[in-house]
């Protein structure tokens, strides 16, 4: 009966059910709220850029280039090129879950940008476990372990940030 119930709610066009943020809950809302909450996000351009076209060819086409170069160079091996390139990549999709214990009635959004099968994808999860014996493990007051990075000097990210890096 649960089982039933919970498929005719998944096949409701007019409802979400997210995971909330916090607190292992979840969350069913309208897709009018859920759809509005997004756009007020996905519209705040000091945080996000409207994009004239889809990079992920030009990404995949400089990161072939450049894994190329590391093959001839005998900097990658084979078997990593193959794991690092993905053939056919998906684009990253944003989603938000719903951040209940701040507004439990108009709740808003925790970006979240699954990469999964995205162009750089297996590259990230590369250079993870190339830098994973070199930072100190930090755990925070929640989540995963970080490991914690100074970066060199001289080295500046946008807007002049990256005096740390971490990675899960």
């Amino acid at each position: 009966l649960e089982k039933t119930a919970m498929k005719q709610l998944q096949e409701d066009k007019d409802i979400v059910i997210k995971p909330a943020d916090k607190g292992g809950g979840l969350v069913i809302q309208s897709s009018a709220m859920y759809i509005k909450e997004a756009y007020r996000q996905l519209n705040d351009t000091d945080v996000y850029e409207k994009l004239s076209n889809d990079p992920t060819p030009d990404i995949q086409q400089k990161l072939n280039t450049f894994l190329q170069k590391g093959l001839e160079e005998n900097i990658l091996k084979k078997k990593e090129f193959d794991y690092i390139f993905i053939k056919n990549p998906q684009i990253p999709v944003i989603y938000f879950l719903p951040k209940i214990h701040k507004d439990a009635q108009h709740p808003p959004g925790r970006p979240i940008v699954s990469g999964i099968n995205s162009p750089l994808c297996n590259l990230s999860q590369y250079i993870d476990t190339l830098l994973q014996p070199a930072g100190p493990r930090v755990r925070g007051p929640r989540g995963p372990p970080l490991r914690v990075f100074r970066a060199p000097t001289g080295v500046r990210g946008p807007r002049g940030g990256w005096g740390n890096m971490q990675s899960t």
